[in-house]
């Protein structure tokens, strides 16, 4: 699970960062496209954001039960403390993974730096 979490934040932040400055003056974003628009870049960043956000979520939940299962089956109640705080961490983090792309538009509108084109 840290790993997976790691190579996403990973993808996220090197997408942040590593794209080419677009200013935030400029409505239409001629780097990157429309998000709306099929074949632009744009709309493909928002399938795969979009996948990964919605994949979290089902993730979070998944290995949450499969954890649950595992202490049910081997009958450890001490475990039970364990999954509850994992699980918690890891609605933080979806819940965070499923805001990011808003997150960081309104801080980078807020700094005046550029903004991300529309996709969310």
């Amino acid at each position: 699970m840290n790993k997976l979490l790691r190579y996403i934040s990973i993808f996220i932040v090197a997408f942040f960062i590593c794209s080419p400055v677009v200013f935030a003056a400029n409505a239409n974003c001629p780097i990157f496209g429309d998000p709306n628009t099929p074949g632009d870049f744009a709309y493909y960043l928002q399938i795969i954001l979009n996948v990964i956000k919605y994949a979290g979520i089902i993730l979070c939940i998944v290995l949450t039960v499969m954890e649950f299962v595992k202490a049910l089956a081997n009958d450890e109640k001490d475990m039970y403390k364990s999954i509850s705080t994992n699980f918690i961490k890891r609605l933080i983090y979806a819940v965070l993974l499923f805001f990011l792309p808003s997150i960081v538009n309104v801080l980078l509108t807020m700094l005046d730096i550029y903004g991300t084109c529309g996709i969310s």
